[in-house]
């Protein structure tokens, strides 16, 4: 509701959270993420996960196409760190070359 008590139709713009959808996503024209920064967020998304021991995982990003290499203790991990990642924006493709082994023992 805007402040003079009118409603706010779905087409206009609105302050607050919107809802994931239409135009999410995009970017001006000819805008591409930096691979620094989208090599922070796979970082950071990594660290926050709740199931991915991302202490053996090495992040290479070139051009929007993201490389992890290392190892992780379970299969389900390595297929997990790749859904994560794909859903990043700004990356383009994801190579994981993750292996499942025994970490640190």
């Amino acid at each position: 509701m805007r402040n003079d008590g009118e409603t706010t139709s779905p087409t206009e713009p609105h302050e607050g959270p919107q809802p994931k959808g239409g135009h999410y996503g995009k970017g001006p024209q000819g805008y591409m993420r930096s691979d620094e920064f989208i090599k922070d967020e796979v970082y950071c998304r990594l660290a926050e996960h709740h199931f991915i021991d991302p202490s053996e995982i090495i992040v290479e990003v070139e051009r929007g196409a993201v490389t992890l290499r290392g190892a992780v203790t379970r299969r389900a991990m390595r297929y997990a760190a790749e859904d994560l990642v794909e859903d990043i924006p700004g990356v383009h493709h994801v190579i994981n070359l993750l292996k499942v082994a025994d970490v640190g023992l």
